[in-house]
């Protein structure tokens, strides 16, 4: 993502999309592609692999920031 761009509460941005100066992914869409475009969430079970995918992010940041350790050489 780069300069101004806004990413509003309850959307997704894929993998390798590229989100441009100022753009801005309204909630409950997907930002796709280089350069990404905006697309809104189409239906119930698609939100429901987003929420799964947000959550299962989420605990993957809290395991590793409690669970790794500095390495020193």
């Amino acid at each position: 993502m780069v300069n101004r761009a806004r990413v509003e509460v309850g959307s997704v941005v894929g993998a390798c999309a590229l989100v441009t100066e100022d753009a801005v992914v309204p909630a409950g869409h997907m930002a796709l592609g280089v350069p990404a475009r905006s697309r809104p969430v189409a239906g119930n079970e698609q939100q429901k692999w987003i929420e799964y995918g947000v959550r299962e992010y989420v605990a993957s940041g809290r395991k590793y920031r409690t669970g790794l350790r500095r390495l020193t050489t």
